[in-house]
């Protein structure tokens, strides 16, 4: 037997299909350690952190021990990111205790191929990746335990709060909101020409413009008496490429200006999409596609629709700080089963 550990228990009941009665398939229900909820939980110091068990943790750890002391090889399975490699960092610590044959596997999608390929490549906890997300913890901590009581006696205010990305952001908007509100409005005045050619008729702009109406208007005057005529035409050739598939930040703006759907919502959805098996991981900042996969649609669309609507592969430059080997959202599959619920079944559409 094998143990075979992710975080959500939908998606532990969709790979415990895949890989039959060989596997226990177990779910973490996220993490499993975090700062303390009272007090700091930082020694300001060393910035070493103290991380206890969450509530109900203790007991699903004693549990997944009882099952590693009964298999040959367990599969930390956790999402493929910084908090995700957080967790399989601790599950190890515990269950290396009582098994010392620890894999960690990553997969994109929930497939049955994508699962079985993940067993085969598993290797081991990104350490860069673990760190990263302790020092993600950590300022968010300190920020938010120092920076906030500041606030609250400043302004006898104590619902407001400090935060890692919500002061930076907050500054951003607000020194916007001051642009706008210094923004002087200024009137500007062109000169417009309405022509006549066989029975068509077409407008002209006179490329300049003019502070005050007086000089537009000795320009019209002058025009009325003008005689025009084409003096050179210019065609232009456009090409339209294809949007880039979705990353997490394209999906949430264009759910929300196409579909209405907050951002909330979109992950959300997004999520259970991905846990059900439909598209491939929703957190991600990476518009790479899997070229094995990307051939698969671009086959598809050659047998459905013909060999002209056919593209190419493009390959889109990625920031510096993307996160290892994620990919784009993408669907699964050229063709899936529709999801059956209203609302997943049009966020699915836009994918």
């Amino acid at each position: 037997m094998k143990l075979f550990i992710v975080e959500s228990p939908t998606k532990a009941k969709t790979i415990q299909k895949f890989l039959g009665k060989d596997f226990y398939v177990k779910a973490t229900l996220g993490h499993i350690k975090d700062l303390p909820e009272r007090g700091l939980g930082v020694d300001l110091k060393t910035l070493k952190a103290k991380y206890v068990y969450l509530r109900g943790k203790k007991k699903l750890i004693e549990e997944l021990k009882r099952l590693s002391k009964k298999v040959e090889i367990v599969y930390i399975c956790t999402d493929p990111d910084r908090e995700g490699e957080a967790i399989a960092y601790f599950l190890k610590k515990d269950l290396q205790k009582v098994n010392k044959n620890i894999k960690r596997a990553v997969f994109y999608e929930i497939t049955p191929a994508a699962i079985k390929e993940s067993i085969r490549n598993a290797g081991y906890i990104n350490i860069n990746l673990v760190y990263s997300q302790f020092a993600r913890r950590i300022l968010d901590r300190l920020i938010g335990y120092l920076i906030s009581p500041i606030l609250w006696k400043e302004f006898k205010n104590y619902r407001l709060s400090a935060g890692r990305v919500q002061s930076p952001a907050l500054r951003l908007i607000v020194e916007r909101e001051r642009e706008i509100q210094n923004f002087r409005v200024k009137k500007y005045y062109y000169v417009k020409v309405i022509l006549e050619k066989d029975g068509e008729i077409f407008h002209a702009i006179y490329d300049y413009r003019y502070e005050k109406p007086s000089d537009a208007k000795i320009i019209a005057e002058k025009l009325e008496k003008g005689f025009f005529s084409v003096y050179s035409v210019d065609i232009k050739e456009d090409k339209e490429y294809s949007p880039k598939p979705f990353i997490t930040s394209d999906l949430q703006a264009e759910a929300n200006a196409k579909l209405g759907f907050p951002p909330e919502k979109t992950q959300k959805l997004s999520q259970e999409l991905y846990e059900k098996g439909y598209i491939t991981y929703p957190r991600t900042d990476s518009y790479r596609m899997n070229e094995q996969k990307a051939k698969e649609f671009m086959n598809f669309i050659r047998r459905e629709f013909g060999e002209k609507y056919v593209g190419r592969l493009r390959n889109f430059r990625e920031k510096k700080n993307v996160q290892g080997a994620h990919e784009c959202i993408r669907p699964t599959k050229p063709i899936p089963t529709i999801p059956e619920r209203e609302e997943l079944r049009i966020l699915y559409d836009l994918i």
